[in-house]
C-alpha cells in the first residue's frame, strides 16, 4: 500500500468509526480539508519553521486523533508524535489553534487528544502512541492502544 493509500483508508475508516476530518495534509495533494500546524514553543509567531502538520486530524464527542500515515511502520513519525506527546505547551498551542479556526467548539478543548500512527505494516501496539492498523478491507482496520498509559492532554 502507498502513502496515499494509507491516507485515504484511514480517513474512510474514521468516518466510518463516528469521526469527523478536521483537517490534514495529504501526501502527494490537497484535499479539501485545512492544514493545521502544530508549532514548536519557540516559533510561536507566522511562519512554519519547526512545525509538525498531520496528515490527519479527527475528532468524535470524546477524543481528538492526531494522525501520521505511513504504509510501513516509521520510526521518525514515531518520534515526532512522541515530541508533540512530550510537549504540554505544543498541545495547548494545537488546541488553541483549532478553536481559533472553529474547527472545535469551547466545550470540546476539554476532549482528549490521542497521538496515532497510520499504517499497514504494525499490529502490535507502540510504546506511548496509537497505532492504527489500515488495510484496505475496514474489518481488518484496527486501533491498537499504547503500552504505556495515553499521555495525551485531556
Amino acid at each position: 500500500m502507498s502513502e496515499d493509500e494509507i491516507y485515504v483508508y484511514t480517513k474512510e475508516w474514521l468516518i466510518e468509526k463516528g469521526y469527523e476530518i478536521l483537517g490534514g495534509q495529504p501526501p502527494n495533494g490537497s484535499d479539501d480539508f485545512p492544514v493545521v500546524e502544530i508549532k514548536k514553543e519557540r516559533n510561536q509567531d507566522k511562519g512554519s519553521k519547526g512545525s509538525f502538520k498531520p496528515d490527519l486530524i479527527a475528532k468524535n464527542s470524546q477524543e481528538i486523533l492526531v494522525i501520521e500515515c505511513k504504509p510501513k511502520y516509521d520510526e521518525d513519525d514515531e518520534e515526532k508524535l512522541n515530541q508533540v506527546l512530550a510537549s504540554n505547551k505544543r498541545q495547548q498551542l494545537f488546541i488553541e489553534e483549532l478553536l481559533q479556526r472553529k474547527l472545535i467548539t469551547e466545550s470540546e478543548q476539554g476532549n482528549k487528544v490521542k497521538f496515532c500512527l497510520a499504517n499497514n505494516s504494525k499490529i502490535e501496539p507502540l510504546e506511548t502512541i496509537n497505532n492504527i492498523f489500515i488495510s484496505d478491507d475496514p474489518q481488518k482496520c484496527d486501533l491498537v492502544r499504547p503500552n504505556k498509559t495515553d499521555l495525551g492532554i485531556s
